[in-house]
C-alpha cells in the first residue's frame, strides 16, 4: 500500500510537472521594483520547482566583489505579497551586506507558476521555502551556515529543539531526518545521566573500549581532565566541570548537526571558553537556543527569532544585529502610521488657499502667518519625498537610517501641525 501511494504521488508530481512545462513563465527583464536598483549587487531572474512540480521565479542578489562562498538567505512575502515589494528590498539590503540572496514569488502568484492563482496554501509554501533552499544549497557561491534559535519564555524554543532531537513526536506534519545525519545533543538534563561513582576516563572507556587508555587521556586533556582529576569520581565535581565532561562526551561522537538547548547555563569560565572555542571550530550546523546575548555574538551568524504564537523571524546575523535592524524597523513602523494618519487628513487645494483667505478678515499678523505656512507646508512636504526616497534606498548605513527616521518623524508632525494651523485660518471671517 505504501508503494502504491508513492507511485500515485509521483505519478501527481509528474504530471504537474508536464503542465508546468507548457506553460511559459513571464518574467520581466526591465526593473520593476518599487525600490532604486543598488549599484552595490548583482541582480538576476532565476526559476527552479517544488516537488510539487510548480515552476517559481526568483530576483536573485549577489554582492560584487565577492570571491568564495558565501551565506544565503531564500526570502518570501506573506500571501499577496510579491518580490517586487519588501521581500526585494529586504533581499536587495541583505546582499549590500555580503550575503547571496532570492526573493521569490510563492506558487500561484507573481511571475510564479501553479493554478488556480492567488491562492494561499500552508503546505504549498513549505514546500516552496524548501525548494528554496534546496536551489541555493547545491549552488558552488554558497557556504553552509550555523543558526541560534532566540524568542521569549515560552514561545517554543525548547519545544523545537526536542523535536527535532526525537525527544518529542510531532503534533501535525512530518519530520524528515537527511541520510547519514548524526545528532549531537547538549542540554543541562544530560548531566544527570553521568554516572557519580565513575571517572571522566570511565565514561570514555564506556564509549570507546577498543582504544588506548593513553589515547584517552590525552583526549580528556583537551577538555582540562588531566592526570589525576581524569580518575576521580565525577558525583563531587561542580555543575561546570560535569557540563565539560558532556561536551567532551558528545564531541566523540563526531555529530554533523549539534543541538545546544541553555549550553552557558552555571558555566565556569574554563568550561565556557572551551565550548566556544569547540563551537568556533566545528564544521557541522549548529541549532542554539540561548538567552546569554554576548554568547550568541560569539558563535552565531543566523537567528530564528521566535516571537510567539507560531511567528518565527528568519534573521541572518547575530543578535546584536538584531536588535538593531529591530529598533529600525520599530521606528519605520510608527512613522509609516504617522503618515497613514496624516494621509487621512482632509486635502485642500493648495492653490486656492490664499484666495479664500483674502476673502476673510483676517488681522495684519495672521495674514503674514498664512502666507508664510503657504511656503513652508509644502517645503517640509518636499523634503519628507526626500527622506522617504532615502530611506527605501537600501544604501543607507543603520545610523544614516536611524537619523532620517528621527527627522522624518518630525517633519510629518510639523506638517500636521502647519496644516492645522492653516485651516484654522482659512475659515476666519
Amino acid at each position: 500500500m505504501e508503494a502504491g501511494n508513492r507511485i500515485i504521488e509521483e505519478n501527481i508530481i509528474q504530471t504537474d510537472k508536464k503542465n508546468i512545462e507548457m506553460e511559459d513563465l513571464e518574467l520581466t527583464k526591465e526593473w520593476d521594483k518599487i525600490f532604486p536598483k543598488s549599484y552595490k549587487v548583482n541582480h538576476s531572474k532565476v526559476t527552479f520547482r517544488n516537488r510539487y512540480g510548480i515552476t517559481l521565479a526568483a530576483d536573485m542578489y549577489t554582492p560584487k566583489n565577492i570571491n568564495g562562498k558565501m551565506a544565503a538567505i531564500a526570502i518570501s512575502g506573506p500571501f499577496g505579497a510579491v518580490k517586487e515589494q519588501a521581500s526585494g528590498l529586504y533581499a536587495q539590503t541583505m546582499a549590500e551586506r555580503g550575503f547571496l540572496t532570492i526573493a521569490f514569488d510563492p506558487s500561484y502568484t507573481g511571475e510564479s507558476g501553479g493554478t488556480p492563482r492567488y491562492v494561499a496554501s500552508p503546505d504549498i509554501n513549505t514546500e516552496d521555502f524548501s525548494a528554496a533552499v534546496d536551489f541555493l544549497s547545491v549552488r558552488d557561491d554558497v557556504d553552509p551556515e550555523r543558526i541560534g534559535i532566540l524568542g521569549v519564555n515560552g514561545a517554543g524554543k525548547s519545544t523545537l529543539v526536542k523535536g527535532i532531537v526525537g525527544d518529542l513526536a510531532p503534533m501535525a506534519g512530518e519530520l524528515r531526518r537527511g541520510q547519514g545525519l548524526e545528532i549531537g545533543y547538549f542540554a543541562q538534563h544530560q548531566l544527570d545521566q553521568l554516572r557519580p561513582d565513575e571517572s571522566p576516563l570511565e565514561h570514555m572507556r564506556r564509549m570507546a573500549p577498543d582504544v588506548r587508555e593513553q589515547d584517552l587521556r590525552d583526549y580528556l586533556g583537551i577538555y582540562r581532565f588531566s592526570g589525576d582529576f581524569a580518575s576521580a569520581p565525577v558525583g563531587p565535581m561542580s555543575g561546570g566541570e560535569k557540563a565539560r565532561l558532556a561536551l567532551a562526551l558528545l564531541a566523540w561522537r563526531k555529530p554533523n548537526l549539534l543541538v545546544l538547548d541553555e549550553p552557558t547555563n552555571d558555566l565556569d569560565i574554563v568550561t565556557l571558553n572551551v565550548l566556544e572555542e569547540y563551537l568556533r571550530n566545528f564544521k557541522g550546523c549548529a541549532i542554539v537556543v540561548s538567552h546569554d546575548r554576548y554568547f550568541m555574538d560569539k558563535v552565531v551568524d543566523h537567528l530564528l527569532v521566535f516571537r510567539g504564537n507560531a511567528d518565527i523571524k528568519d534573521f541572518p546575523g547575530n543578535y546584536t544585529q538584531y536588535r538593531e535592524w529591530k529598533e529600525v524597523q520599530d521606528q519605520l513602523e510608527k512613522e509609516t502610521e504617522a503618515a497613514r494618519q496624516a494621509r487621512m487628513a482632509p486635502t485642500v487645494e493648495k492653490t486656492s488657499r490664499l484666495e479664500k483667505v483674502q476673502k476673510k478678515k483676517l488681522t495684519f499678523k495672521e495674514r503674514k502667518e498664512f502666507e508664510a505656512l503657504e511656503v513652508e507646508i509644502p517645503l517640509l512636504e518636499a523634503e519628507k519625498a526626500e527622506l522617504e526616497t532615502a530611506m527605501s534606498s537600501g544604501t543607507l548605513s543603520n545610523d544614516e537610517l536611524l537619523a532620517k527616521s528621527e527627522r522624518i518623524a518630525k517633519v510629518i508632525e510639523e506638517i500636521d501641525e502647519k496644516t492645522m494651523r492653516w485651516l484654522e485660518l482659512s475659515e476666519l471671517a
